[in-house]
């Protein structure tokens, strides 16, 4: 009896977490993550001009193979490495 009821609210605490899903187009949409997608979205989109420095290591284990800096410009829908 003690299983059946182990198993019964096992199973009804997973559905529920699976409930919480939305299935778009057979992918399963995160609803945070689309929240913080969506408002760095809105904050892109309204910041024009908007300038991002970046940088990027290729490494091949402990050693580094290349090094590149660089900037981003972007206005709507013009941008310049």
């Amino acid at each position: 009896m003690k299983r059946i009821c182990s198993t019964i609210i096992l199973l009804l605490s997973a559905l529920t977490v699976f409930a919480q899903r939305e299935l778009v187009d057979g992918v399963v949409v995160d609803k945070t993550a689309q929240k913080i997608v969506d408002a760095i979205a809105r904050k892109i989109n309204t910041d024009n001009p908007l300038e991002i420095s970046f940088s990027m290591s290729v490494m091949d284990g402990n050693k580094q193979v290349n090094h590149q800096e660089g900037i981003l410009l972007s206005d709507g829908a013009k941008f310049h490495f």
